[in-house]
C-alpha cells in the first residue's frame, strides 16, 4: 500500500515526554496519561489477551543476552524472557527482519541469536555510531523518520519494535506506509508500554497503551491474527535494581510465581503480535 495523504495515530497525543517538559507540559502530559487510563478496558473485541506467566531460565537468557541480563529492568527482563520462550513462534523460520528503533544496534546480535534471522534491516530516527560495529553483510542500518515516510518491504517478511512505537506520533502511519513491489505476508511483534509504565518512566514518547489504542492501531485492511500478551504486574514493578541489593531479574526469580497479571491494566508491557497482509505497490 502506498503512502497515504492524511497522518494516522492509535490515539491523539500532542506531547511528546522525550524532550524536556515545562511545568505546564508536564501537566498536560500527566492529563493524557489520566485520559488514557480513564478509557482503559480489561477487555475489547477483536483483540484477545493471554497473561503472560515469565519462565526466567536463566541459561536461556544468559546464552542471548549475557552479562546485560543482570542491568535489565524488571520490564526488559519480562520483554526479554517473552521473546526467549515464545518469540520464534510469532516469526517465520529464518526471518528476513525489520528492527524499528533499532537504537545503537545491540539488537542485531540478540535477535540473530534468538531467530537466526536471514537478514537484518535496523531503523531509527538518527544515525548511531555503533552501527559501524554491527554492521555486516546480513546486518543493515539506516537513518529514516517512520510515520512520515514511507518504508519499502518488499525484501523482508517480519517487523520488530522494542519500546519504540510510544516514541512515533503517527504510529498506525508506520502500517499505512508499508510498501512493497511484491505482495508480502508480514508478521509483526511489537512489545509496548502498557499503562502502569508511566509509574515507572513518568514523560515517556507519546503514549501507553490500553487495548483501546491497539485496536485502533490494528483496525486496517489486510491485519489479522491480532493477540496481546500482558507482561508483568505490580510485583514485578517493585523489583527495582539498587546499588547493594540482587538484581532487577534475581528479585522477580525469588518471586516468579506472583508475575503473572490478572488484568491486562495492570501490566506495564504488552506483546502486541499481528500479521499483515502488503498489496504490491503501483
Amino acid at each position: 500500500m502506498g503512502a497515504s495523504t492524511e497522518r494516522a495515530a492509535s490515539s491523539f497525543h500532542r506531547i511528546c515526554g522525550d524532550e524536556p517538559l515545562s511545568l505546564v507540559g508536564k501537566g498536560l502530559y500527566t492529563l493524557s496519561f489520566l485520559r488514557e487510563k480513564l478509557g482503559a478496558r480489561s477487555s475489547v473485541p477483536g483483540i484477545p489477551v493471554t497473561p503472560w506467566s515469565p519462565v526466567l531460565d536463566e541459561t536461556k537468557l544468559t546464552r542471548v543476552f549475557g552479562e546485560r541480563l543482570a542491568q535489565f529492568t524488571s520490564n526488559r527482563v519480562l520483554c526479554s524472557d517473552f521473546l526467549v520462550e515464545a518469540g520464534a513462534r510469532f516469526f517465520n523460520p529464518r526471518p528476513r527482519l525489520i528492527d524499528l528503533g533499532c537504537g545503537p544496534g545491540e539488537y542485531s546480535g540478540w535477535l540473530r541469536a534468538l531467530f537466526d534471522y536471514e537478514r537484518y534491516l535496523g531503523i531509527d530516527i538518527v544515525d548511531f555510531d555503533r552501527w559501524r560495529e554491527y554492521a555486516r553483510s546480513d546486518v543493515q542500518f539506516r537513518a529514516a523518520a517512520v510515520g512520515t515516510v514511507p518504508l519499502d518491504v518488499t525484501d523482508y517478511d517480519s517487523v520488530f519494535s522494542i519500546s519504540a512505537l510510544e516514541h512515533v506520533r503517527y504510529d498506525k502511519q508506520i502500517l499505512l506506509d508499508l510498501k512493497s513491489r511484491t505482495p508480502v505476508k508480514l508478521r509483526h511483534l511489537h512489545l509496548i508500554p502498557g499503562l502502569p509504565s508511566f509509574f515507572q518512566y513518568k514523560a515517556h514518547g507519546y503514549r501507553r497503551y490500553n487495548l483501546e489504542f491497539v485496536r485502533a492501531l490494528v483496525d486496517l485492511p489486510g491485519v489479522s491474527n491480532v493477540q496481546v500478551f500482558s507482561l508483568g504486574n505490580d510485583v514485578t514493578r517493585a523489583c527495582v535494581r539498587k546499588p547493594a541489593a540482587p538484581s532487577a531479574f534475581a528479585q522477580m526469580q525469588a518471586r516468579r510465581p506472583d508475575l503473572a497479571p490478572r488484568d491486562v491494566r495492570e501490566a506495564p508491557f504488552l506483546a502486541l503480535c499481528f500479521d499483515q497482509d502488503v498489496a504490491a505497490s503501483p
